[in-house]
């Protein structure tokens, strides 16, 4: 399959027919913010901003449901900051609250995809809205590396 769309011909190297693409080439699915191709772009964005692969795993807290599981992630000292992801399995929206025990001070948790403001975090409490089947990664603090 060419998913560059470079190649310009019916048929593979190999002489077969080449690949019909579902989704068309990488280059034009990126074009397009609502493909799934765009949105791991802005995933892998999101992960080096913040250095997520870097970050410490510092709780698995027990919820009170157990469609919902959650990581709380310290990030690298040089970004500050606590990291939280969250996962709703679940297939009603859910508003999660949670205790942090790591250090993170007080102020609106941010969507390290979106970039917004989401939720509430008291310095000790979090609250975060979770649709079903979904999750979401939140910064508390925390400063992105430069892009």
């Amino acid at each position: 399959v060419d998913l560059m769309g470079e190649a310009g011909t019916p048929t593979g190297r190999d002489g077969l027919p080449q690949a019909p693409m579902l989704y068309g080439t990488l280059p034009k699915q990126l074009q397009d913010p609502r493909s799934f191709a765009s949105h791991v772009a802005r995933l892998i964005r999101a992960r080096k901003a913040y250095r997520i692969a870097e970050a410490t795993v510092v709780d698995v807290p027990s919820l009170a449901s157990s469609a919902v599981c959650v990581l709380v992630m310290t990030l690298p000292a040089e970004l500050g900051g606590v990291a939280v992801t969250a996962v709703n399995y679940g297939n009603t929206d859910t508003q999660l609250k949670l205790s942090v025990r790591a250090a993170a001070p007080a102020g609106a948790p941010r969507d390290v995809i979106t970039e917004s403001n989401v939720g509430r975090f008291d310095g000790k409490e979090l609250e975060l809205p979770l649709s079903a089947r979904a999750g979401r990664t939140v910064v508390l603090g925390a400063r992105p590396q430069s892009k």
